[in-house]
């Protein structure tokens, strides 16, 4: 009959277990336990003592389910459709305002960069980096976190989720976009030097060298789009999904996606510059948005052969004197 373990025990392997992974530190990698606030301090120490300033391995906690998440580096596909994609709604947002003669309020947007928010709780806050984002500033005035871009790659769909949850119900932002894309295989490195022609039939993958797959054929990339009500919190049922490619193939034919974003999800509720247009839609382009998923698959799979062939290579003798 197996014994159970106590709190105390499960805490200390929950936290072994986060240590091992923040060591090993392996590329395009998402741990998430759940730990106390404490726990998580100490393994934020530990990845400054080890790592120092680098921006990764990453350690984030979530106070609203006790939730520790270790990012390591992320895929190119990740980083690049991030930042691409809060970059294509800040153009399509300016579109909008160009269109009637507000182009001036597009500066009160700022993109969050490289930021870490942070919350406090009765001494547990959260603290999160969001993938990309927009940030409305007013002079005089502190800057409120309005929309959030966050991107998964072969990682958990749920832990995405339980991310956008964060920010809209600890961070209270307005508005929130998921791309969660999944490759058909986990990608493991091959055993011998004597691989790769980027012999590629579709644009989803699979990329291969000399028949190792760098990156596999994408199963699938949805985007959602969160919102939060300015009484009802956050919501986690999507205003709107959309499926952009399915087994490898794009399945989205319309020139404009619809997913239900306006202009006022950009703005707080009191700003009176929008406010006879606040309802006017903001639609990204289907074609833009395949060519940053098709872009960051080529990024990937070049990255990885790359990195398999520098580790590899001879390291050169050191010459005595």
């Amino acid at each position: 009959m197996s014994r159970q373990m106590s709190p105390i025990a499960k805490e200390q392997d929950s936290y072994k277990r986060a240590l091992r992974f923040l060591k090993a530190n392996r590329p395009e990698g998402r741990l998430d336990v759940h730990l106390s606030y404490r726990s998580f301090q100490a393994l934020e120490n530990q990845a400054k003592a080890i790592y120092g300033n680098a921006i990764y391995p990453r350690v984030e906690y979530s106070a609203i389910d006790s939730r520790v998440t270790i990012h390591t580096i992320p895929t190119a596909l990740h980083s690049s459709a991030a930042a691409s994609l809060e970059h294509h709604i800040s153009i399509c947002v300016r579109e909008v305002l160009v269109q009637h003669g507000r182009e001036s309020l597009f500066n009160l947007l700022v993109p969050v960069g490289d930021t870490t928010c942070e919350v406090d709780d009765h001494g547990r806050g959260s603290t999160k980096s969001p993938d990309g984002g927009l940030k409305y500033y007013r002079i005089g005035k502190l800057a409120d976190l309005i929309f959030v871009v966050e991107v998964g790659v072969s990682e958990g769909y749920r832990a995405l989720r339980a991310d956008i949850a964060l920010w809209l119900n600890e961070f209270h932002c307005r508005t929130a976009i998921l791309l969660w894309c999944k490759e058909n295989r986990r990608f493991r490195y091959p055993t011998n030097l004597d691989v790769y022609s980027t012999d590629v039939a579709d644009p989803f993958g699979p990329y291969l060298y000399r028949g190792h797959p760098w990156f596999g054929t994408m199963e699938r990339a949805i985007i959602e789009v969160y919102k939060r009500g300015p009484t009802s919190g956050g919501s986690m049922t999507p205003e709107n999904s959309c499926t952009l490619v399915r087994n490898g193939r794009r399945i989205v034919t319309e020139e404009r996606l619809d997913l239900g974003l306006n202009l006022g999800d950009f703005y707080p509720p009191n700003e009176e510059g929008i406010e006879d247009i606040r309802e006017s839609p903001i639609l990204p382009a289907t074609e833009y948005l395949a060519i940053v998923l098709t872009m960051g698959a080529q990024d990937t799979a070049r990255n990885r052969f790359t990195k398999f062939i520098r580790e590899r290579a001879p390291k050169p003798m050191s010459r005595q004197i």
